[in-house]
């Protein structure tokens, strides 16, 4: 029994130690999983439909922007809008830590009709570059 007792006990040892060696190794090079940014247009009740749908020259739209940062790292955004192409409004340093969100009401207002649809895009671009990172668009009817 004492030779058993001597090989239980080394094996537990090295139960022990193959243990340890796992968990300091999984704390400090921790599973760095998948890099995404959530990015969503919402209308102003917060639901994912009743965006603006028609709008007279002149007339006011607005949606509620969404980022959320999934990127396992601090990061800044910037948020171009367009209207047919043409450059509306421009939102930098949208600074988010990891697993931030960001909401805000973005407006939008036609001042040429170009055709009977206006084609109005949210631009995102990830820290100064120039790629674009995502994209999200919205068609609107003009009266």
């Amino acid at each position: 029994m004492g030779q058993w007792n001597k090989i239980l006990t080394a094996i537990l040892a090295v139960a022990i130690v193959g243990a340890i060696g796992a968990s300091v190794y999984i704390f400090t090079n921790p599973n760095k999983g998948e890099r995404f940014t959530e990015f969503y247009i919402l209308s102003l009740n917060g639901k994912a439909n009743d965006y603006p749908q028609e709008l007279a020259i002149g007339e006011e739209g607005i949606v509620i922007l969404g980022i959320v940062n999934r990127e396992l790292e601090d990061t800044v955004y910037r948020v171009v809008v367009t209207i047919d192409g043409t450059v509306v409004e421009e939102i930098k340093d949208i600074s988010l830590v990891r697993n931030e969100p960001w909401e805000e009401p973005v407006s939008f207002t036609p001042t040429v009709v170009q055709s009977e649809l206006m084609l109005v895009e949210f631009l995102l671009y990830r820290h100064t570059d120039i790629e674009l990172y995502l994209s999200l668009s919205l068609t609107v009817d003009i009266l």
